[in-house]
Order: structure tokens, then C-alpha cells, then sequence
């Protein structure tokens, strides 16, 4: 880390993060071209045509931390040393704890649950990984999987899983663009086909967030990812660690699917422009910024540090330019930060639950 380059950064703006921090395809072997094509086909032309499961929009992770665009700096090496001017008075003693991803599949993810930070599973670089989807985008009947289909036992959950019936137990739920699910510790989980999703999560600063693999509906692949049922290997799978957090007998159903949801409230913060604020959770909040007109606005962030990102048209933050498919991170010293888009533009707005998110 060039110390004196990290003493220079101007926290008095918006700093933009490269936009190509995607994971191997090893990793996410269902990815899907939907990043690529619709969010960072202009600003990354490599990536064209290619698909790309996940984009690390915001990350302090250490194994895929974000960059500065502008500097030879990782968010976490700026947070280390100047985390308590990014976070500002009274707040300078917190920590990053965000991370906020693009997720595209072409095929169904594996069936997950995320434990606690407490969990006794848990190695020495790893803590739980609360998180929550917003659905960007859903082709015709696309959807995702969330607890059971019905009530069952651990030991009947268990047999279904090993004997290939995970389609037959799982919950299924279509989606469509602008519904919000909170993912807490202990929800079992998975993304279908054709959804494209914004996912904030929450991991502590210096460790890894992690996933127990349930299911992987019975998949091998080759050491680059691709299916290969004949010579591939599948993928670790942590059935017993992942019966230990779920409840089937209670996580089934429609009621039970009702108290993932979250519905937002909608916002008049200049002419032409809206926000879809969501409620807080214990780490962090989200709001969608819609124009249907050429507009000019105060973020409407105090206190803490936002991270952003633009999902359509094109939004100027202090006067750097963030056009789609762009994050960036946007200090306490940079508010209030004034903001101008074009008509037709969108961005998420993801804060810590400390910082105050109102209408300016």
C-alpha cells in the first residue's frame, strides 16, 4: 500500500470502484450473461459476451476486495487507514461490514444457509453472512427457493436431500423486478435461473462470510467450472453443519415466506425522481433512486458512509460521473452529496443501519 497515495485520496467526493471485480467461473459455475450484457458491457468491453455469476460491487472481503478506480488502493487498505474520517464523528470508531454484490444465474445456485458468528462450525477466518436480494430482473416464470414445501423433519429433510428429491421439498417462489427478501442466519436459500439480483450483505472486517452447501442438485463439474456428469467432481456439500440451522418443521409455506418479504415506502424527493426506501435491518439499509426525468437532488445520507451503485443511466455525484453498471463509495466528508442524472436513470443506495437515510 502506497501510504502517502492513501493520505492524498480526496474523501470530500464519490470514489469510484473498478467495475471488473467478478469472480472465476470455478466459483460460480451457474453464472449467467445478464451482468455482462446489461451492466458492464461499456465500461468492462472484455467482459462482452461472457458470463459472469457474480460482481463484487463493494467489498472489503479479503479474498475479492474491491479497488479504487483511480488508485492503486483496495477498499480495505483506505478503510485501515483512514476508516474514521469515512465513517465521521460520532461514528469513527466502526468498522466496514458491507458487501454488496451483482448475481446473475443461467442455472439454479446450490441450496445454502448461512450460519451465525457464533457458530461453532465456523474456521478462524470465517463469520456468518446475514444478506438480503433485490430482484433486478426475472425472466417469465423465474424464481427462487426459500424454505420447504412443506412441513418435515431434519431426518426426512436430510433423505430427500441425499436421495435427489430437493425439487420435490423446496419452496419455489417466482419473482419479479422490485421484490426485496431478507436472507437472515439459519434461511435456506437458492437462486434460480433467469434471476439477475442487487445483494447487500453484511461480513465482519478482515474475515470471510460463510456459505454451508445443502444441495447442489446432484452436479459435477470440471476444474473450470463447467457440468461434466461423467469425469467432473462435485462440489463440497455441508449437509449435517446446514440441518443444524434450518427448521423445517416452521420454514415452509406461504406464512413463512411473508415474514422474508420487505415492501418499501416510496418517496417524492424532487420532481421526477422517487425512492423505494426498505426498512432497516440490524447492518444496513437500501434504497432504489428512480428518474423519469432529468433531475438534481441531495443524496439524502448523514452520519456513516454509503456505497452506490448505478443501474441505469447515468448519475454525477459531486461531479464524478457514474454511469451505468458503476459503483462507488461515497464517504461521511462527501455529504451532502449533490447529485444530478439523466432521465431514465436508477441507483442502490446501501448505508449502514447507524447512518440516517431521510429526505433532504
Amino acid at each position: 500500500m502506497n501510504t502517502k497515495q492513501v493520505a492524498d485520496i480526496d474523501l470530500s467526493k464519490p470514489l469510484l470502484l473498478c467495475p471488473d471485480n467478478f469472480t472465476p467461473l470455478a466459483r460460480t459455475p451457474w453464472a449467467g450473461d445478464a451482468i455482462a450484457a446489461k451492466y458492464k458491457r461499456d465500461l468492462v468491453p472484455e467482459c462482452s459476451g461472457k458470463k459472469i455469476g457474480e460482481s463484487w460491487e463493494f467489498s472489503c472481503d479479503p479474498n475479492f476486495p474491491s479497488k479504487l478506480k483511480d488508485y492503486s488502493v483496495t477498499l480495505p487498505e483506505l478503510f485501515l487507514a483512514r476508516g474514521p474520517e469515512i465513517f465521521g464523528a460520532p461514528h469513527s470508531d466502526k468498522r466496514c461490514e458491507l458487501l454488496v454484490k451483482l448475481i446473475n444465474a443461467s442455472d439454479p445456485l446450490s441450496v445454502q444457509v448461512h450460519p451465525r458468528d457464533d457458530d461453532p462450525d465456523l474456521k478462524a477466518n470465517e463469520c456468518g453472512k446475514p444478506e438480503s436480494w433485490y430482484v433486478l430482473d426475472a425472466e417469465p416464470g423465474a424464481g427462487i427457493y426459500l424454505g420447504f414445501s412443506r412441513k418435515m423433519s431434519r431426518d426426512e429433510l436430510r433423505h430427500g436431500l441425499l436421495n435427489g428429491k430437493g425439487r420435490e421439498i423446496l419452496q419455489f417462489v417466482t419473482v419479479r423486478p422490485g421484490d426485496y427478501f431478507e436472507i437472515e442466519p439459519g434461511v435456506p436459500h437458492c437462486i434460480g435461473p433467469g434471476v439477475t439480483l442487487l445483494e447487500p450483505q453484511r461480513i465482519v472486517e478482515g474475515l470471510s462470510g460463510k456459505t454451508f452447501r445443502m444441495w447442489d442438485f446432484d452436479r459435477r463439474y470440471d476444474e473450470t467450472g463447467q457440468v461434466d456428469m461423467v469425469r467432473g467432481k462435485p462440489r463440497d456439500i455441508h449437509l449435517e453443519e446446514g440441518l443444524k440451522l434450518v427448521d423445517p418443521g416452521v420454514q415452509f409455506g406461504p406464512a413463512w415466506l411473508a415474514t422474508l418479504r420487505r415492501k418499501p415506502t416510496h418517496v417524492a424527493m424532487a420532481p421526477g425522481l422517487t425512492a423505494e426506501i426498505f426498512p432497516s435491518n440490524e447492518w444496513y439499509q437500501t434504497a432504489i433512486l428512480r428518474s423519469d426525468r432529468d433531475s438534481a437532488f441531495n443524496l439524502p445520507v448523514t452520519k456513516g458512509y454509503a456505497a452506490v451503485t448505478v443501474l441505469s443511466g447515468e448519475f454525477t455525484g459531486n461531479g464524478v460521473a457514474m454511469p451505468k453498471g458503476m459503483s462507488a463509495l461515497i464517504p461521511s466528508g462527501a455529504f451532502p452529496t449533490s447529485f444530478k442524472c439523466k432521465a431514465n436513470s436508477t441507483i442502490a443506495v446501501i448505508c449502514p443501519a447507524f447512518a440516517e437515510f431521510g429526505v433532504s
